[in-house]
């Protein structure tokens, strides 16, 4: 269960930002003031639906350690000397 719920907690966050993205298409190329509204809307329903899960969602979080983490180190992709 544990592992379920790192994977739901890292999947729910990558769906509210993916829906911000589009968000911002619909905003600043379609200049759509109806579907950035729409797209808002549901993004800000996905985070309230996450509520009742967000405290297991956190406390299993375990970013210390994350492999994750520990890969971003090894190969300093994240380092700014190297972009």
């Amino acid at each position: 269960m544990f592992i379920s719920y790192r994977i739901i907690d890292a999947n729910l966050n990558r769906a509210a930002e993916g829906l911000r993205v589009v968000e911002d298409i619909a905003r600043f190329y379609f200049n759509s003031e109806e579907f950035s509204r729409k797209l808002k809307f549901f993004r800000h329903h996905l985070r309230k639906k996450m509520l009742d899960l967000n405290p297991k969602l956190i406390f299993l979080r375990d970013s210390k350690n994350d492999i994750g983490l520990t890969v971003s180190r090894q190969t300093r992709l994240d380092d700014k000397k190297t972009v």
